[in-house]
């Protein structure tokens, strides 16, 4: 089964803490804090303490004689050993120091230190205990899984671990006289014992915390060890130890009075609670001693000087926020659900009108202030209308009403609602469910939003006072803790404070609406800090116009309702400038716009919500986590990887050497690309850094075997991101195994009896594992030991319910799960719930055709849904396309082999960064590196030679019949983009719209403008270029006599989104990394904007307008090949200039001799392409022909347009916009004839049909009901 740790560790926890886990900085006291005494309420120098399953806390109570067990909220503690005074009769005790629970046989076991004995007392009603160890100076106790117990014996500097019966025990830590060397011990207390049974000792006076592995001669120290002091390296008399499931050690540091925590591998800790030195505060100690967790994380101590056992809350996730563990990269889906509203303004149960700010609950119940419904409402996930939880009876200021509220929040301690009643000057509570009326918490108060810290203490902002006032529970003034200082942009004012938001360290963010910022307050500072915009009101990247609703994620990156721009922005933590993540610029109703965003909230599993205020609605925005082994690069149907792999694991031959492989199989790729294989004849798992010329062995390795620190025959490798560990499918052993990702000396036990092949995990931790003795593949929970199965169950077969040896496995964003049905040579996808799955690749037999698997393996799936597989045993790695009967080879075309080029038995698949394909080249010892090539815009893939030759004689692909307004002309086309499929988009500009002309149409469809020229959204205004954005599937416009760019859907677009504002472009393009470049004329400058960027940054001119390298004169076209180096049309200079990426001035690659018609020269240039050899085409539209610059020549030769300037076939007017396709046909805009060209590119003899096999196959791969426009 998936085991949780609660079970094999006393005082753990099964919750998975962070590093950056946190607790509540004050502490409830649970037991004791009535002074030192021996009444039933009171303690007296408590030390060791053990919580069972039901909270209750027993402590051994060390100057009274007992141990004594305190009830959760008990104001007294009940005797359950000793507490007859000091003696050594059996009923006695005399200073105990420790006490655990024993849950084999629920009995505790007390440390009876002056007796110097170890004695087991009932849990409940003992009268008195039996010695169950004599003569030992003990002081720790614990007890591991086996039921091993093992006793820290002070006077000899040693720990025994005792079996059941034994009375001399065993040394494992230690016994070698006192002493500081790491196979010495110098007073050692408290004990852990982790679930692979290394021993945990508090070495208390060389002041470290030493770990034992089983069987070791010697420690290794893991916290302090630097000699006593109070640094964040030292400890001084250190006591009670803990050791969560990642590894991290925690420690009562008793004579700093404080607990430290130590994550594994670092040699400094860090104070969790404690910091304030020696006192009685609630947030203070006076000399821990004991430490345990509790079932959810809370941390308890025995604070022994003050006589208390304080309990910690482990800090749960801040109201609004999320504790997924969220990249500054992280993506939300484009397109929105409407989760509430979304029926018009209304006051219907099914409708909002004007919703504020809104809480999701633990059930993903979404609460809504509903403005001007004077209520608020409850959603539950799928509903479609709400259920009233408050107000709703009117406009008014009874119990029972409310006016204009604003805000709802969730006190989780009393599962009330606490409601902020604007114009009623007041905050109210009201019951979550069932309730009638509310109760009246604050009055005379102005607020605007609410939030609550895990302290219970109430945030409330004051509009007309500009201050922000924290409330404890049963205040009426509160605490002024931002603002106060009047209205102002100063940083100890604020101006119209809308939102909040607290972190778990109790600094407060706030919306400061007015001087359109986000200002960070820490606790107790007298002025705040910027942490978003403060430039401004503006749509700059800097800026923010309005900030409403606002979220802060667990690493400080600030979310932001853009109120005024449409739009939400993120600021990670540092930065000057943020990023739009959904919402654009203009304001809108579609689903991936937003009118007045108001109120944010993270839920379940990171998702986004979103009140959408002007449209009357919340919208749901869906966290979207790549794939395990998947990639977020939007892969089209003719995505191409270089022919050539670099090897990046193994080529050393076979072996079982650290630099090669035996029999590598599968492979994952972490997030910095350090390759994790299953070689499994070596029984191992190894990890290759990227540029290493050997592995790191990370699992297994020694030797064949089933120990947990060995593997037999491992068959796979995931890392589990939640846990940051390998899970290994260890087949010969039938089990999967957990493997800490570094460090790593033994696995842990994860599911047994299950003979694997494959393993994958869906973004909500679930794991799915192939069974091919089974023939099924089972979906397990976390805790779960049979799972459930998702895919065949029905016996060996090939029916679509059956699968025969299924091995690797996928599992998409929807929860559809991928299996590589091995022995019935196909793919087949079984949609999530469904009882049979559907062929997506191969399944007709085995065999080598493009329609047919033969051994399908590795299996990935990209964003488009086309599946990629390891076509094992036809040596290949196969592409199919969703809704295709036939695939095609990406790699592996040339057979079976050991080159570059070829494989040999591939079986594990994975992508990396940005799109490359790993391959485990199983026959030939190694991983092969193939890097994703993707086809610059409007470039092509076809290796031109310098004397490639296109038709002398055009055919006209578009316009053609005079010039005009119907659909089959043309009027003054400029730019132009072919898409894969053949489509080509025109920027007509005498007509203001962009059309498409489907190959062999003799007409277009208009799909941007069309609509008269004018500046409204469905309009457009001379456009001179158009592109498509393969990420989104929309069109980018350069809209040119609007200054602006708009976006367009690809097809059925009724108005277009404006992406940038205020630009003079001429000419666009997208590089690999979706930067959009703009050329804008009248600065004579081509700027480079990253997704949400407003402003963008210069890469080309910039220096005023002039002939200069540094300079340019009206650019208008535009070109970017693969290394990110930019070609720019500098058509008032005459010449093509070359910009390296990062370079402050250009190289001319064309023309730059003046304006002219010699082979020298260029009159005008437009359109410009680059092909993969280096060389330029160009449009020299002034001379009426398209040119050909061969890198580094001075002078370029003529390809089309020799005859001069006309309108025949063999002529040009003005030609503007330039484009390749697939097979590297050139296309030119002939602007003054109103039409579009097409030559054909001329293959010779000389040229191998095989030079363009991999082009032309994957082209004739698309599946032909793609190939129309829609």
């Amino acid at each position: 089964m998936i085991k949780t740790f609660s079970a094999t560790t006393l005082r753990g926890t099964e919750i998975p803490l962070l590093p950056t886990a946190q607790w509540s900085t004050t502490a409830t006291t649970v037991a004791g804090g009535i002074g030192a005494g021996d009444r039933l309420d009171q303690l007296n120098s408590p030390l060791g303490l053990c919580i069972n399953e039901n909270g209750i806390v027993y402590v051994a109570d060390f100057q009274n004689h007992r141990a004594v067990a305190w009830k959760p909220g008990s104001r007294s503690g009940e005797v359950v050993a000793g507490g007859n005074g000091e003696g050594n009769a059996l009923n006695q005790l005399n200073h105990p120091s420790d006490v655990i629970l024993d849950r084999a046989t629920d009995h505790l076991l007390v440390c009876d230190l002056q007796n110097k004995r170890v004695v087991r007392w009932p849990r409940d009603n003992g009268i008195r205990g039996r010695v169950v160890l004599s003569d030992i100076d003990c002081y720790g106790l614990t007890m591991d899984d086996r039921g091993f117990l093992y006793v820290s014996v002070t006077d000899k500097h040693e720990i025994r671990r005792f079996k059941v019966g034994q009375s001399v025990g065993t040394v494992v830590a230690g016994g070698n006289g006192k002493g500081d060397r790491l196979d010495q011990l110098n007073f050692p207390t408290y004990l852990f014992v982790d679930h692979h049974h290394s021993l945990y000792v508090s070495d208390s006076k060389n002041h470290r915390i030493v770990k034992w592995v089983e069987s070791a001669k010697e420690g290794k120290v893991v916290a302090g060890g630097y000699g006593r002091g109070n640094h964040v390296k030292q400890l001084f008399d250190p006591t009670g130890v803990l050791v969560d499931t990642m590894g991290t050690v925690y420690v009562a540091d008793s004579g700093n009075h404080r607990i430290m925590r130590w994550p594994q591998g670092r040699a400094e800790g860090s104070v969790v609670v404690g910091e304030s030195a020696q006192g009685v505060g609630s947030n203070q100690h006076q000399q821990p001693v004991g430490l345990s967790f509790g079932r959810e994380g809370h941390l308890y101590v025995a604070d022994t000087g003050n006589h208390r056992v304080q309990k910690y809350i482990y800090s749960m996730i801040p109201l609004r926020g999320t504790d997924m563990p969220l990249l500054p990269s992280a993506q939300w889906s484009r397109n929105a659900t409407t989760v509430a509203g979304g029926n018009g303004e209304g006051d219907q149960l099914h409708q909002l009108n004007l919703p504020a700010h809104l809480y999701v609950d633990e059930n993903e119940i979404l609460y809504v202030a509903d403005f001007l419904n004077h209520r608020v409402v409850a959603w539950a996930p799928g509903a479609t209308s709400s259920k009233l939880v408050a107000g709703g009876n009117g406009r008014g200021d009874a119990l029972n009403q409310l006016d204009t509220p604003m805000d709802v929040i969730l006190d989780r301690a009393t599962d009330h609602l606490l409601i902020c009643d604007r114009q009623n000057i007041r905050v109210v509570g009201w019951p979550r469910d069932s309730g009638i009326r509310g109760e009246l918490i604050l009055s005379n108060i102005r607020c605007s939003s609410l939030t609550m810290d895990d302290r219970r203490f109430l945030y409330v902002s004051l509009i007309d006072s500009n201050e922000v006032r924290r409330f404890k529970v049963g205040e009426s003034e509160g605490t002024v803790v931002a603002g106060g200082n009047g209205r102002g942009e100063r940083l100890d004012q604020l101006d119209f404070p809308t939102c909040l938001f607290v972190d778990r360290d109790h600094s407060l963010y706030v919306s400061d609406f007015n001087n359109h910022r986000v200002v960070k307050w820490v606790e107790g500072d007298k002025e705040g800090k910027v942490v978003a915009g403060g430039n401004g009101q503006g749509n700059h990247v800097k800026k923010l116009f309005g900030p409403i609703g606002l979220l802060v994620d667990w690493i400080g990156t600030v979310y932001v309702a853009d109120s005024g721009n449409n739009r939400i922005m993120r600021w990670p933590q540092g930065c000057t400038e943020g990023t739009v993540v959904v919402g654009e610029s203009a304001p809108g109703h579609g689903s991936s716009e937003l009118k007045n965003p108001y109120g944010l909230s993270f839920g379940e599993g990171g998702h986004l919500y979103v009140g959408d205020m002007e449209n009357h609605r919340v919208q749901k925005y869906i966290y979207s986590v790549t794939p395990l082994r998947g990639t977020d690069m939007p892969l089209l149907p003719t995505a191409q990887w270089t022919t050539n792999a670099t090897t990046v694991a193994g080529e050393n031959g076979e072996g079982d050497r650290l630099d090669r492989f035996y029999n590598p199989f599968a492979l994952f790729v972490d997030e910095k690309e350090i390759i994790y294989v299953a070689d499994r004849e070596n029984h191992c798992v190894v990890a290759w850094a990227p540029g290493n010329t050997s592995s790191e062995l990370v699992a297994g390795g020694n030797g064949q075997g089933n120990a947990l620190n060995q593997l037999n025959t491992p068959m796979d490798v995931i890392l589990d991101r939640a846990t940051d560990h390998l899970l290994i499918c260890d087949t010969l052993n039938k089990r999967v195994v957990r493997w800490p990702r570094e460090n790593g000396i033994r696995g842990e036990l994860i599911l047994s009896n299950t003979i694997c092949f494959g393993l994958t995990m869906d973004d909500r931790g679930f794991l799915y594992v192939s069974l091919i003795d089974s023939n099924e593949v089972r979906r397990f929970k976390v805790g779960e030991s049979q799972g459930t199965v998702v895919a065949g169950e029905n016996g060996i077969g090939e029916r679509l319910d059956q699968l025969n040896f299924p091995t690797y496995l996928f599992v998409d964003r929807d929860h559809s799960l991928y299996v590589s049905d091995s022995k019935n040579s196909r793919i087949v996808k079984w949609v999530e719930g469904a009882k049979e799955g559907k062929v997506v690749a191969g399944g007709n037999g085995p065999g080598n055709r493009v329609k047919q698997l033969l051994g399908a393996f590795g299996l990935l799936v990209d964003p488009m849904g086309t599946v990629y597989v390891a076509d094992s045993g036809n040596n290949r790695i196969m592409r199919w396309p969703r809704g295709c009967t036939e695939g095609s080879v990406v790699i592996g075309e040339s057979g079976q082999g050991a080159g570059s080029y070829q494989l040999s038995n591939p079986i594990g698949l994975s992508f990396g960064e940005e799109g490359h394909l790993y391959v485990a080249d199983r026959g030939n010892h190694r991983v092969q590196k193939y890097i994703y090539s993707m086809t610059p815009v409007r470039g092509t893939d076809t290796p031109l030679l310098s004397t490639a030759q296109w038709s002398t004689n055009a055919t006209t692909v578009a316009g053609g019949n005079g010039i005009g307004g119907r659909l089959d002309q043309l009027n003054r086309p400029s730019g132009l983009y072919l898409n894969e499929y053949g489509i080509l988009y025109v920027a007509e500009s005498a007509n203001h719209r962009v059309v498409a002309w489907t190959s062999g149409s003799t007409s277009g469809e208009v799909v941007a403008g069309g609509n008269g020229e004018g500046n409204a959204l469905n309009q457009l205004n001379r456009p001179s270029d158009v592109i498509l954005d393969r990420a989104t599937d929309h069109l980018l416009v350069c809209d040119r006599q609007n200054n602006r760019v708009v976006r367009w859907p690809h097809h059925n677009g009724t108005r277009g989104e404006v992406v940038l504002f205020d630009i003079a472009c001429f000419g666009l393009t997208m590089d690999d990394r979706g930067f959009l470049y703009v050329g804008v004329g009248e600065k004579n400058e081509v700027r480079r904007l990253k997704l949400g960027q407003s402003e963008g940054t210069v890469v080309a001119g910039g220096n005023a307008r002039g002939d200069r390298f540094d300079q340019l004169n009206f650019p208008t076209y535009l070109f970017v090949d693969r290394d990110h180096s930019l070609y720019v049309s500098d058509s008032q200079n005459d010449r093509i200039v070359k910009w390296v990426e990062g370079a402050k001035a250009g190289k001319v690659v064309a023309g730059g001799n003046g304006p002219g018609n010699d082979v020298k020269q260029l009159s005008n240039p437009m359109g410009v392409l680059v092909d993969t050899v280096g060389t330029v085409y160009v449009a020299d539209s002034g001379n009426n022909r398209i040119m050909r610059w061969p890198q580094e020549r001075t002078e370029g030769s003529v390809l089309v347009g020799q005859s001069g300037e006309g309108h025949g076939s063999t002529q040009l007017n003005k030609p503007a916009g330039l484009s390749f396709d697939g097979e590297g046909h050139l296309y030119t805009v002939d602007w003054e004839n109103g039409r579009v060209l097409k030559y054909i590119y001329s293959r010779r003899l000389f040229f191998s049909p095989l030079t363009f096999s991999t082009t032309i196959g994957s082209l004739l791969s698309v599946c032909s009901n793609n190939l129309s426009y829609r």
